[in-house]
């Protein structure tokens, strides 16, 4: 069968969108333009359309930005895991401060970005298989039904890329001729799992080096406001293993999520349950110092109850998905609070991902 003929377009860009997009609109007509810069003009292929809005791809470019790079990934052209790699590392962070600002304007307090090194740095990867044809990798860039191979990944830590080629050459069989595998490194021990739940070896943060400065960070930040003590209370929800509350040396912390989870001073609740929220008042019965969230990108709807619930002299909310965070944010606007510190921590290089960390005060 063959392949649908893709209908063309000219587009000028605008501006770059969260997600790395160039938009154009010409005759009024609104496209979204992948690996577009602003600016720039060309020929684009469109993928789809939803409602009045065109998605679409650059075929050929008439103008070319001077802020379009090589790319440092020989994949980079065939590869949909990265969005931003023809660009340099500082325009992308730079790409990414503007969105941060332009959602949290209300949030910022003192603004710090963190960053560390663009490549190599990922301890975790999901990739698809496809035994007939003996590929592994992820979804190509020009029909996201295919999968390609990916020996030079530059984003894979060098003992996952060590355990992915040794993959290229011999595929685990399964049951299934295709599905997903994730190569995980975790406490010096490489894990393959075949299509089993994302993070089946438990939730951490892909980039390891970064996530350690971040605590270190926050280490400094909580003995500044003086959260750095025994006699502070602590509740870590979507804590995981505690991550970002290990940061803190507290005798009172409890830890909530929803999966199982051999570590002291944990409770197993579905937090997305607003009646869940009874079993944690029946074991938080004194002044709470501290909350800190780091919910999935859906972010946390039930805020405001938990606020109002604990009422905790702090909050540290870090999310994965800037718009959920505006807008739980917004969700407790009628509480009297201040923002003290905000954070964009770019654990994902070369992608539109990038996580986002605020710190609030409440005033009773």
């Amino acid at each position: 069968m063959k392949k649908p003929i893709l209908p063309k377009l000219f587009f000028r860009i605008q501006h770059l969108d969260r997600f790395f997009q160039g938009v154009s609109k010409e005759d009024d007509q609104i496209t979204f333009v992948k690996r577009a810069l602003e600016e720039e003009r060309g020929i684009a292929l469109v993928e789809k359309k939803k409602k009045k809005v065109l998605f679409s791809k650059v075929e050929t470019l008439e103008t070319s930005s001077n802020k379009r790079v090589k790319p440092d990934c020989p994949h980079y052209s065939q590869c949909s895991a990265c969005h931003c790699l023809h660009l340099n590392y500082s325009d992308e962070l730079e790409q990414k401060e503007q969105t941060f600002k332009l959602f949290l304007k209300n949030y910022l307090g003192k603004f710090q970005r963190i960053a560390g090194k663009r490549t190599h740095y990922r301890n975790r990867v999901q990739l698809h298989y496809h035994q007939p044809t003996k590929k592994v990798g992820f979804k190509s860039f020009k029909n996201l039904q295919d999968i390609i191979n990916i020996p030079d990944c530059q984003i894979m830590e060098p003992q996952v890329k060590t355990k992915y080629l040794e993959l290229l050459k011999q595929i685990p069989k399964t049951r299934s001729p295709q599905g997903h595998i994730e190569i995980y490194h975790l406490n010096d021990q490489i894990y393959v799992n075949l299509n089993k739940p994302y993070a089946h070896q438990g939730f951490s943060q892909v980039n390891k080096q970064l996530n350690n400065e971040v605590k270190r960070h926050l280490s400094t930040i909580f003995e500044e406001y003086n959260l750095n003590s025994p006699s502070k209370s602590c509740m870590d929800l979507f804590g995981g293993d505690g991550n970002l509350s290990s940061s803190l040396k507290l005798s009172k912390r409890i830890i909530i999520d929803n999966s199982p989870r051999e570590i002291e001073n944990y409770k197993q609740l579905n937090l997305y349950n607003i009646e869940s929220i009874e079993s944690i008042r029946d074991h938080q019965k004194e002044p709470l110092d501290i909350m800190i969230i780091n919910p999935p990108r859906m972010g946390f709807k039930h805020l405001s109850s938990y606020i109002e619930t604990f009422q905790p002299e702090y909050l540290l909310y870090m999310s994965c998905d800037i718009a959920t965070l505006k807008r739980d944010l917004d969700s407790i606007e009628n509480r009297s609070f201040k923002c003290l510190e905000s954070w964009l921590i770019d654990f994902f290089p070369g992608t539109y991902h990038f996580e986002s960390l605020v710190l609030l005060e409440f005033f009773k």
